[in-house]
């Protein structure tokens, strides 16, 4: 919604802004939101020649990241975007999902390696691949008698 700027004088004309619901109501945004007098950026945000709108929030207490990000990223995905705008999860979000894709290929690359190293020792191709996957169901079985 682009409302013009001479519209919006007073922390009134923002609350009383209407706001599309998922069944097709409008309502006020004093209603889901609370609106408070700040100094914003006097900038405009690019990446790549795109403007960008940050929207931040603090973390519920007791909340982890990836479960918020989750919801947000299926709340968002009920909302129809017009052409040409998209979403991106940044900050912590995006630090995660860093971190993971990281972790993914160590231990892809710890596979492989061990892998030829047990190849190398056995002279095998078979010996290495059986090795390997037997391992996880032993841990099953080993966990099912000890705990």
């Amino acid at each position: 919604m682009i409302v013009p700027e001479k519209n919006l004088s007073s922390k009134q004309d923002i609350e009383n802004l209407l706001i599309d619901t998922k069944d097709g109501r409008k309502i006020p945004l004093r209603m889901v939101a609370s609106v408070i007098p700040r100094l914003g950026p006097v900038e405009i945000i690019r990446e790549d020649q795109v403007k960008q709108i940050v929207v931040s929030s603090d973390a519920l207490s007791g909340a982890n990241i990836g479960d918020m990000a989750s919801e947000v990223a299926a709340s968002l995905s009920n909302i129809p975007l017009p052409q040409g705008y998209s979403f991106q999860f940044g900050g912590q979000v995006y630090l995660m999902q860093e971190n993971q894709n990281v972790m993914m290929r160590i231990i892809l690359f710890a596979l492989f390696f061990a892998y030829v190293i047990l190849a190398i020792q056995f002279n095998s191709f078979k010996q290495p691949l059986l090795i390997m996957l037997g391992v996880p169901l032993l841990l099953q079985v080993w966990l099912r008698h000890c705990c």
